[in-house]
């Protein structure tokens, strides 16, 4: 596959960040609807609870985004602090991180947006 021109990857972000953005608050929403009392249900014994998803989809994100700002991928776990109760909690980290994470993606310059970055060796 053709590396993409920093013209391009400009572009595509450009394209992309309002879809981001409305993905974001309809994600934050599904996150905040977990009720603050039953962050702990799970459907299957061996499933994760509501939290521990909302958690992973935080998580996930943010290494994504901010990977992509800083030209390489950081994969170390980052376990859920324990300021973090419940779904209200989860939702303003949240908030917080994709702020910091757009805002620090709309200063990438194409160059650095069209560079190749790698994941775990598989691509």
């Amino acid at each position: 596959m053709p590396n993409l021109q920093p013209e391009q990857a400009m572009l595509a972000l450009h394209m992309a960040l309002p879809t981001i953005q409305r993905e974001h608050l309809t994600t934050r929403s599904v996150i905040e609807a977990i009720p603050l009392n039953n962050g702990d249900y799970r459907p299957e014994p061996v499933a994760k609870t509501a939290l521990e998803l909302a958690w992973h989809i935080v998580a996930a994100e943010h290494r994504f985004y901010s990977g992509a700002a800083a030209g390489e991928l950081d994969f170390t776990l980052r376990p859920r602090s324990d300021n973090l109760k419940n779904s209200a909690d989860i939702g303003t980290y949240y908030g917080e991180s994709f702020a910091k994470d757009l805002e620090a993606l709309k200063k990438v310059s194409g160059e650095q947006l069209a560079k190749m970055i790698d994941f775990l060796g598989m691509f």
